[in-house]
């Protein structure tokens, strides 16, 4: 796991995984916040952040009226594994992608999922079993 020594930035992995969130992590802001994490097969609900994923929003439909103005959203996670869209269209539905070849685990590849933001956002998360 390459990105264990980059948790929390300052290897704060036991205190993560105790409080559940590292330190300085962001509450979310509405709009879509991208997520991508790895963990190992074997013990999937220990996941840790994953920098440098790519990520990617396209607008499919407007339910009705929401929040931002942003149809579209383009860019790569942070060292706690989020990216946050605060300007994208809520209460729609969305295609969102992860490019996980421009992580320091590009074996993930790519994955799509299609989901709806409602009135107040939403986060979509992506877990690579390694």
């Amino acid at each position: 796991m390459r990105t264990i020594l980059s948790l929390c930035g300052k290897g704060l992995m036991l205190a993560a995984i105790y409080m559940g969130a590292c330190p300085g992590e962001s509450p979310f802001p509405g709009g879509i916040r991208m997520e991508a994490n790895e963990a190992l097969f074997e013990a999937q609900s220990a996941k840790l952040p994953v920098e440098g994923v790519g990520d990617f929003g396209n607008l499919i439909q407007v339910i009705g009226p929401g929040n931002g103005n942003q149809l579209t959203f383009v860019g790569f996670t942070d060292f706690t594994g989020i990216d946050d869209h605060p300007y994208a269209q809520t209460n729609a539905y969305w295609t969102v992608t992860w490019d996980w070849t421009t992580s320091p685990i590009p074996a993930c590849r790519i994955n799509m999922r299609t989901g709806a933001a409602n009135i107040a956002g939403a986060v979509f998360e992506r877990t690579c079993l390694i």
